[in-house]
């Protein structure tokens, strides 16, 4: 129903004035047009006198102004017109919509919390909204209509390596999205989008130079399962690991050994919502068959493992408490990311670890997008950006026994 006002009329053949019920316009029909039209100005000065207010005299811009108030007149009712009249042009405004492709726990993680952070701390004071996507199913589902509509100014992802091309060439096969930035945040660097990364060769030798320094000298390290693994990650950590060995006159083929906990293991440490149970979870079913404990009986001689992730430590550490290998008395351990916990027996963390600057990377992925943005000159252009990790030693690290 329409709101009524009440206004004065004068009636005829009579000077007295009397109430009369008028129905007051709908604000959603109120236009740019009719703004002007009460003015008495053109179109066209208007609309520059709302959007470019610097550049009109002040009296003017008042006077459009109070009329447009007193109209009732809300831009955003007309924007969608707005914005299709002027791509009819070839200028496209920002919709200040920014889409994030993340796991679906995301927020049972610390590691993706802590990125999620950084991305937030930088998009709200910029006015931009977040779209939220699963990363488990944007290559196989259609993208939302958002995209179609033209309403995502760009994309911040952090999915599987295996997805990734596939997920750049369906964001560059729709039309209404087409060339606009896109960010691998933590993942593999790949043609058509720019990335935040970490130097992973960085933080590889920092462990094993921690660890040749206490006097470790065959050193097993965690690689994932094949089908989640990031090659390039994994081989830039390698390297690192070699670095270090090579430099302390040790030959990586002989002091350095892998090992694959295993696809059933690797989801046990790294299902976000069961990180706060590792300790109460039984080590394996038979913790004969654990690979890691095949490994290790394979290579006594190894006193030091390095994890991949810091949950991945916790559950090495609980495999080895099972079987009665101590840490760090027996065994020292290393994590990556600095974000869950390896509690002792007085509640603190006492795993020593790589620390990656997680809500650094986002909020520098969440600018570097907005630059693409709005930086025309350079929007076209990819960016790689590499941020350095720091060794946090604590209490899982000791002096070798051997």
């Amino acid at each position: 129903m329409l709101e009524a006002e009440l206004i004065l009329v004068k009636k005829p053949m009579h000077d007295q004035e009397v109430p009369v019920r008028q129905a007051k316009r709908d604000p959603r029909h109120v236009t740019l047009r009719d703004v002007a039209r009460q003015c008495g100005m053109s179109l066209t000065t208007v609309s520059r006198a709302l959007n470019h207010p610097e550049f009109h005299k002040e009296e003017t811009v008042e006077r459009i102004l109070s009329v447009a108030l007193e109209l009732g007149y809300n831009p955003a009712y007309h924007d969608s017109a707005r914005r299709l009249s002027l791509r009819r042009h070839g200028i496209e405004l920002l919709n200040h919509q920014i889409a994030l492709v993340f796991p679906q726990d995301f927020a049972y993680s610390n590691y993706f919390r802590l990125l999620f952070a950084g991305i937030w701390d930088v998009l709200t004071p910029a006015g931009f909204g977040l779209v939220l996507l699963k990363s488990s199913s944007f290559v196989s589902s259609q993208l939302p209509v958002s995209f179609a509509r033209g309403e995502i100014d760009g994309v911040i992802m952090h999915v599987t390596p295996s997805d990734w091309y596939a997920a750049i060439t369906k964001l560059r096969e729709e039309s209404n999205f087409g060339p606009r930035p896109v960010m691998s945040l933590l993942s593999n660097s790949i043609p058509g989008c720019s990335s935040v990364e970490v130097d992973a060769r960085c933080h590889g030798y920092l462990a094993v130079k921690h660890l040749l320094g206490l006097g470790h000298r065959a050193i097993m390290y965690q690689i994932k399962h094949i089908d989640m693994q990031p090659l390039w990650h994994i081989s830039e950590r390698v390297a690192g690991y070699q670095q270090a060995m090579q430099e302390h006159g040790l030959d990586p083929a002989i002091h350095l050994i892998p090992v694959d906990i295993g696809a059933a293991y690797w989801e046990i440490a790294n299902e976000p919502k069961q990180h706060h149970l590792l300790s109460a979870l039984p080590a394996v079913p038979r913790s004969d068959d654990h690979p890691l404990l095949v490994q290790l009986r394979r290579h006594p001689e190894v006193t030091a493992v390095l994890a991949h992730n810091d949950a991945s430590a916790i559950l090495i550490r609980h495999v080895l408490d099972f079987i009665g290998i101590r840490v760090p008395e027996d065994m020292s351990i290393i994590g990556v990311d600095d974000t869950d916990p390896m509690l002792d027996a007085e509640g603190r963390n006492m795993l020593t670890t790589v620390r990656l600057p997680l809500e650094e990377a986002g909020r520098l992925a969440a600018r570097e997008l907005i630059r693409q943005l709005t930086d025309k000159d350079e929007s076209q252009q990819e960016s790689r950006h590499f941020l350095p990790t720091e060794l946090i030693v604590r209490g899982s690290t000791a002096p070798s026994r051997r």
